[in-house]
C-alpha cells in the first residue's frame, strides 16, 4: 500500500515539474531564468506548484495566492524589465486560472463529497489525472507557441507590450470574477465563459506572433534597404575614383597649361574644384565604415536635393549598438530630414543639421531640420503625410523601436518650422 501511494506522488511530482517546464517555455519569450542554480531550483518548485494549483468553484484564495505568487516568482527569479515580467503574468496567468477551473469543476462531481481512508485511493487518481491533463495541455501549447514566440522580447516595444497587457485585463479580470462568484449550481453557466476566456486568450497568443513577425520582417527589409544603400554607396565611390583617375592626365595637363602661362589664380580655382569633386569620395564622418558609408550616402543625397548638411557626428570605439540599429536611426531621420527640407521654398531657409556625441556614460544623438506645412500629430505619434499612408510612416516608428531596444529616450518638437529629434541612450 505504501509502495503504491509513494508511486503515484512520485508520478505527480514527475508531471507538475514536467508541465512545469513547457510552461517555462512560454514564459521564456517575455523573460530570461536567472542563473543561479538554487535560484533556478526554487522557481521551478514555486512556479510548479502555481501552474498545478487547484481552483474551484467560489475559491478567491488560491485563484488570488497563485496570481500573487506568479508576479513574485517573476519579480524575483527572473531577469528582464517591470514590464516584461508583468506582460508575462497578464498574458500567461488566465491560461493557468482558466484550465484548473475547468479540471477540478469537470472531475470533482465524480469524487466522494468527503475524504476517508477507503477513498484515498480516487482522490489520488484524480490528482493523477489531473496532472496528465495539466502536462498534455501546456505541452501542445508549448509544440504551438514556444517557438513563434521567441521574437517577442526583441522586437516587441514598450507601447505595444503595454497594448496587449490592456487587452489580456479582460480575459484575467473576468476569469477571476467567474471563478471567484460563480457558484457549483453555475456551472452550465460558467464553464463556457471560462473555455471562452481560454480561446480568446489563445488569440492573444497568435496576436503577439503576428506582431512580433510582422516587426521582424519590417527590421529585416530595414537592413536589406541599409546594405543596398551601402552596396550603392560603395559602386558610386570607385565609380568616382575610376573616373578621376580616367581624368587626371588631362587635369593635370591643364593645370600644368595655367601655370605655364602665369595663370597661377585660375590654376588654384581649378584645382579647388577638383579636390571638391574628390571629397565627394573621401569624406571621413567615422572610423565604423558601415555607417561612414551610409552616412556619406545621405550626405551625397542632401547635396543632390540642392541642400547644405551639417554633419558632426562623434562615435567612440566599443559601443553597446548593432550596426544595423545604428544605421536605422541615421537613415531614417536623415530620409525624413531630407524629404521635409525639399519642400521648403526659398533654399535659404532649408537647415539640415546632425549632431552625436559619447559623453558621461550617454550617447546623444540630434537631428535638426527645417519644414513647412503643416505636421500630422495624434495620440503622441506623428503620422506621415504622404499619400496611401498605410505604405509609408514607419521611418519614426523604426527609430522609436531601437531606441526602446537600447533603453533610451525620444524627444521631438517642433516650432518656427524647424523639426528636432533628440534622442538619449544610456551606454553601460
Amino acid at each position: 500500500m505504501r509502495i503504491a501511494v509513494l508511486l503515484m506522488y512520485s508520478i505527480m511530482g514527475i508531471l507538475f515539474l514536467t508541465s512545469t517546464c513547457f510552461y517555462q517555455r512560454l514564459n521564456g519569450a517575455f523573460v530570461s531564468l536567472r542563473k543561479q542554480r538554487l535560484v533556478k531550483a526554487a522557481v521551478y518548485i514555486g512556479l510548479s506548484v502555481v501552474v498545478n494549483t487547484v481552483i474551484l468553484s467560489q475559491d478567491a484564495i488560491n485563484i488570488t495566492l497563485a496570481f500573487l505568487g506568479l508576479i513574485l516568482l517573476l519579480l524575483a527569479g527572473f531577469e528582464g524589465s517591470l514590464l516584461h515580467k508583468l506582460s508575462a503574468a497578464f498574458i500567461l496567468y488566465p491560461f493557468i486560472g482558466s484550465l484548473n477551473y475547468l479540471i477540478s469543476a469537470l472531475m470533482l462531481p465524480l469524487l466522494p463529497s468527503v475524504y476517508t481512508q477507503a477513498n484515498r485511493y480516487q482522490f489520488m487518481g484524480f490528482g493523477v489525472f489531473r496532472s496528465i491533463i495539466t502536462c498534455l495541455f501546456w505541452f501542445f501549447m508549448s509544440r504551438i507557441f514556444a517557438e513563434r514566440l521567441r521574437y517577442v522580447k526583441e522586437y516587441l516595444n514598450a507601447g505595444t507590450l503595454i497594448l496587449l497587457d490592456l487587452v489580456s485585463l479582460t480575459p484575467l479580470l473576468s476569469m477571476i470574477y467567474i471563478v471567484t462568484t460563480a457558484s457549483r449550481s453555475m456551472l452550465p453557466y460558467s464553464l463556457p465563459v471560462i473555455l471562452a476566456n481560454l480561446l480568446t486568450n489563445m488569440g492573444i497568443l497568435e496576436l503577439i506572433v503576428r506582431m512580433a513577425e510582422n516587426t521582424r520582417t519590417a527590421a529585416e527589409n530595414e537592413n536589406l534597404r541599409l546594405q543596398r544603400d551601402y552596396y550603392q554607396e560603395l559602386e558610386h565611390n570607385q565609380q568616382e575614383i575610376r573616373r578621376l583617375r580616367h581624368d587626371m592626365n588631362n587635369h593635370l595637363t591643364a593645370i600644368g597649361a595655367c601655370l605655364k602661362q602665369g595663370n597661377t589664380e585660375e590654376a588654384l580655382q581649378y584645382f579647388d574644384g577638383l579636390s571638391q569633386t574628390a571629397s565627394v569620395t573621401g569624406r571621413s564622418f567615422c572610423t565604423n565604415g558601415l555607417v561612414n558609408a551610409m552616412l556619406n550616402a545621405k550626405y551625397n543625397l542632401a547635396l543632390e536635393k540642392g541642400l547644405e548638411p551639417f554633419f558632426h557626428i562623434g562615435l567612440t570605439e566599443g559601443l553597446p549598438f548593432d550596426n544595423i540599429d545604428l544605421c536605422s536611426l541615421f537613415a531614417n531621420l536623415l530620409d525624413n530630414a531630407i524629404e521635409a527640407c525639399e519642400k521648403v521654398p526659398d533654399s535659404q531657409s532649408r537647415l539640415l543639421e546632425l549632431r552625436t556625441r559619447c559623453s558621461k556614460g550617454f550617447f546623444s544623438f540630434q537631428a535638426v531640420n527645417s519644414y513647412c506645412g503643416p505636421l500630422r500629430f495624434s495620440g503622441g505619434v506623428y503620422h506621415t503625410t504622404k499619400e496611401e499612408p498605410g505604405r509609408h510612416g514607419f521611418g519614426l516608428a523604426r527609430v522609436r523601436a531601437v531606441v526602446d531596444k537600447y533603453g533610451g529616450t525620444l524627444e521631438i518638437r517642433h516650432e518656427q518650422g524647424i523639426f528636432t529629434v533628440t534622442i538619449i541612450i544610456p551606454v553601460k
